[in-house]
């Protein structure tokens, strides 16, 4: 797992976690928890950090978003205290695609955007962060086995960033550059995506895939 994680060391933390086992992680959809506005918080918080307040994000958006069926929004805890999340969207193919052009902004989605549950959809991540790779580890099997279990409806995945941390994290996940754009002084917006197909073939997902390590899908 470490290969697929890279050198992220914003996104990714060294929180001493050798005396912590999988089983005292608790990963779970957020739409299900009592604490879905904190975790929401600490995203909107996490993100004006990470993008330089670019992105204008509300934390009644966010709710919004984690509450839509086709949504998901992962987060971890360990002994109830938060330590990761990994949110994405189940985007309309033409809305995904307006979102890879760079032509609209993630701030200006709506849940009328959002794909159905059964209808065909591209996986569009927008927010990640732990406190430790093991709990990126699980953050990312989850989110895989999801893929997996709707291969028949989600048709791509993507992304868009501006850090360079986040870069090294894409590199080793089989994504690839599709469109850039200038959002400030000395910062890049960038676009990742691939198809579902060819996002799951990779070597080190498969590793991952494979690995003793193991989530429930729901």
């Amino acid at each position: 797992m470490t290969n697929l994680l890279g050198n992220s060391t914003k996104l990714i933390l060294n929180f001493p976690s050798s005396t912590i086992g999988t089983d005292d992680l608790n990963v779970y959809q957020l739409r299900h928890s009592k604490d879905m506005d904190k975790v929401i918080d600490i995203n909107i918080e996490l993100d004006k950090n990470f993008n330089h307040d670019t992105t204008e994000f509300q934390s009644e958006q966010f709710k919004e978003w984690a509450l839509h069926p086709s949504s998901s929004f992962y987060a971890c805890d360990y002994k109830e205290q938060f330590f990761g999340l990994l949110f994405t969207l189940r985007l309309k193919p033409e809305v995904f695609e307006r979102i890879m052009e760079l032509e609209i902004d993630e701030k200006d989605l709506t849940v009328d955007d959002f794909a159905t549950f059964d209808e065909i959809g591209c996986n569009h991540m927008i927010s990640f962060f732990a406190m430790s790779e093991k709990v990126a580890s699980l953050l990312f099997i989850r989110y895989y086995a999801h893929l997996i279990a709707n291969q028949k409806v989600i048709r791509e995945v993507g992304l868009a960033t501006m850090m360079e941390d986040a870069k090294k994290l894409i590199r080793n996940m089989n994504l690839h550059h599709h469109s850039s754009k200038n959002v400030g002084e000395g910062l890049e917006l960038q676009t990742y995506r691939e198809t579902l197909p060819n996002f799951l073939a990779s070597e080190k997902v498969l590793k991952m895939i494979l690995s003793k390590q193991s989530c429930p899908e729901e």
